[in-house]
């Protein structure tokens, strides 16, 4: 069994873009699912509070806001509360506009991961072409009848294609997997700014 070193270099130059991307990859995948933990984003805490709240006691909402602004959804809820005197209509905008923020703030990095799952099997396709390149440089060089020049190009373009396949498709299931999880995650983020937006306005909320 080859080396990965002695793999890399038989790919040629190619393999430093796919490789490069394979160790993004992994830093975003890492870096969103430790961003995107349920109780880092919606503490049960929080949600005892706007389960609980009224306008008379908002003062311990926002008291845990002030000691929690790192959490995105706490940027909601004490919007919602300090402009807890707006018009309804003014309300739901501002919501809406802070609630895309958020959206915003948690789809970070997933482009990035459908991106790389997109461009890694072109890499590998251009790796191929390469590599098919080099063999037919080498027929009409030295002919047909060697084997050895020969497989340094056929090698080049199948660890090539291998490779941008290799990134690709863990690229393309963990896209997958995070935007399904963002999804959730907004829903349930939503189901509390739309009670704890019932509270404040009287309005009653069917489930």
């Amino acid at each position: 069994m080859e080396s990965f070193i002695t793999l890399i270099q038989k790919g040629g130059f190619i393999m430093i873009p796919i490789l490069l991307c394979s160790l993004l990859t992994l830093t975003i995948i890492l870096e969103r699912m430790a961003m995107l933990r349920q109780s880092r984003l919606i503490p049960s805490e929080l949600v005892k509070r706007i389960q609980s709240f009224s306008l008379e006691k908002k003062d311990s909402l926002l008291d845990y806001c002030a000691h929690h602004a790192n959490i995105p959804l706490v940027t909601i809820v004490k919007t919602m509360v300090v402009n807890a005197g707006l018009p309804h209509q003014e309300s739901v905008e501002l919501i809406k506009a802070t609630g895309r923020q958020l959206a915003k703030s948690l789809d970070k990095g997933l482009f990035m991961l459908e991106l790389i799952a997109a461009v890694t099997p072109l890499m590998g396709l251009l790796g191929t072409v390469l590599g098919m390149i080099d063999v037919f440089d080498t027929i009409v060089k030295m002919g047909v009848g060697q084997a050895e020049h020969l497989s340094a190009g056929i090698s080049k373009a199948l660890i090539t294609t291998v490779a941008g396949l290799i990134v690709a498709i863990p690229s393309l299931a963990a896209y997958s997997m995070l935007s399904r999880k963002v999804e959730g995650l907004v829903a349930l983020m939503d189901r509390h700014v739309t009670d704890l937006h019932g509270k404040i306005y009287g309005i009653h909320i069917e489930r």
